[in-house]
């Protein structure tokens, strides 16, 4: 805490009764590879969310990924999500752990205000049915566009792997299968890079009013 800000961050957990043990950079990367660089490690309860509750009102984006293997592009999507106005973050089969060190550290924080679950694929489908909510597949071959779908209304958009997509039981739900527009030599884009896209273009057209979600 040689700084200005690890002074404040040490004042403001002494001030909350957040118990404090000072150790060197080896000690801390023994613990959590890459936390040295921030030179702060906390221990934290891990956030319990209903899926049921993420999706009722007053919830109206919310992401759904299925087959992201990779924590880093977990907490980055999980970042994005955050930002751009989501109430909630769906983890199903084939998924990166997002409370795993590496989706962590790329959520940057995003863990502890914004609702995540992990579910399998049939129990989200089950609760979904009858929440009103508007399922959104993200799919390379899909007929529309994001700017072509009403996107204001309670929706959840769902990924899918880099290289397999959606599974059929997913896709088949889908009411609307949305491709994002590339440059003809392209045929593929980063998981975390179509999410940003896609959560940028949903708040688009809810005029970035994210206090009303």
């Amino acid at each position: 805490m040689e700084t200005e800000e690890g002074r404040d961050i040490s004042r403001l957990l002494s001030e909350r009764g957040v118990s404090l043990l000072r150790v060197t950079t080896r000690v801390l990367e023994s613990v959590v590879e890459g936390s040295g660089d921030q030179g702060v490690l906390l221990l934290a309860e891990r956030p319990d969310h209903d899926l049921a509750r993420i999706l009722e009102a007053p919830s109206s984006l919310v992401l759904a990924a299925h087959g992201v293997q990779d924590p880093g592009n977990i907490g980055s999507i999980l970042r994005s999500a955050r930002a751009l106005g989501a109430s909630g973050f769906i983890a199903m089969e084939g998924c990166a752990d997002p409370f795993g060190s590496r989706a962590a550290r790329a959520a940057m924080g995003a863990l502890f205000t914004l609702p995540v679950v992990t579910t399998p694929a049939a129990r989200f489908l089950e609760v979904l049915g009858g929440t009103g909510f508007q399922l959104v597949g993200t799919d390379p071959a899909g007929a529309e566009s994001p700017d072509a779908i009403d996107l204001t209304g309670p929706t959840v958009l769902m990924l899918g792997n880099e290289g397999a997509g959606l599974p059929r039981q997913l896709m088949e739900r889908a009411e609307r299968r949305v491709r994002i527009p590339m440059a003809p030599d392209v045929s593929s884009m980063n998981v975390h890079a179509a999410a940003a896209a896609l959560l940028y273009e949903v708040a688009r057209q809810r005029r970035f009013l994210f206090g009303l979600r």
